[in-house]
């Protein structure tokens, strides 16, 4: 559609920056769903990357590992952590969540092996604002320079 657009002689380069603009920020709400994710277990604690926010979560903070609905981690207390890189669905429900299953194998196995059980303190949550903000400019700069410049000239 921005190629179609950008084709139109009638539509000039301020037209071409909205419409990039409309749909750089389109795209982006949509890749934010997916941007991302992944558990990835350290010694000192299990992080947690979500598109929203990353989690530092100690290990002794850890209470256990629920894959009913995907990846759920549940803290001392009642907080839980869902994990976006192994989500619930309805046919993981149906049939046992293998990988959800899997990586809750994998953390546990870390946990007794590697994990400090020292670790102590509050869990982190930090927003990435940087990898947000680069992510929507090379989203922006793709739709609003290079498609109408590349169809301009051809």
């Amino acid at each position: 559609m921005m190629l179609m657009f950008s084709l139109n002689p009638a539509n000039d380069w301020g037209e071409l920056v909205g419409v990039a603009s409309f749909f750089a920020i389109i795209c982006y709400l949509v890749s934010l769903t997916s941007m991302f994710p992944l558990v990835r277990p350290r010694r000192e604690a299990l992080l947690i990357v979500n598109p929203e926010a990353e989690f530092t979560v100690p290990w002794s903070r850890i209470r256990s590992i629920d894959t009913q609905n995907g990846l759920v981690i549940k803290l001392a207390g009642s907080e839980e952590i869902v994990c976006h890189a192994f989500p619930g669905s309805f046919l993981g429900r149906l049939f046992g969540n293998a990988s959800a299953k899997r990586a809750s194998r994998a953390i546990e196995k870390y946990r007794v092996g590697r994990g400090s059980r020292e670790s102590s303190g509050e869990v982190e949550s930090k927003v990435p604002w940087m990898r947000h903000l680069s992510w929507l400019a090379l989203i922006w700069s793709a739709f609003a320079i290079a498609v109408p410049a590349v169809a301009r000239l051809l």
